[in-house]
């Protein structure tokens, strides 16, 4: 497919706490990127300071202005009552 995404069953699939992060790579090295860079992931999956399974997704795309990857605005992701689902920090707090 050629695109990258990354989301949780949840919007799709309502399964009491059976939710899951899905992440799909784009393409890091081919010319056929369907209108979209070139990019790769890297995925972090740990527990937040107060012991919360997390897993954070960092999506790289390809800037050719600069010569390099750069990082796009990553997805946060944790664990709970109903499984996986996308969290976002509050506004003003500190990472």
């Amino acid at each position: 497919m050629h695109l990258s995404s990354s989301g949780s069953t949840s919007t799709r699939y309502k399964l009491q706490g059976e939710a899951m992060v899905f992440v799909q790579a784009g393409t890091a090295i081919s010319d056929r990127n369907k209108g979209e860079a070139n990019s790769f992931n890297m995925l972090q999956v740990g527990h937040t300071e107060g012991g919360e399974k997390q897993a954070r997704i960092s999506r790289y795309s390809w800037h050719k202005g600069q010569g390099r990857f750069e990082e796009d605005t990553p997805r946060e992701y944790r664990f709970g009552q109903s499984g996986w689902s996308a969290w976002e920090r509050a506004a003003g707090s500190s990472v």
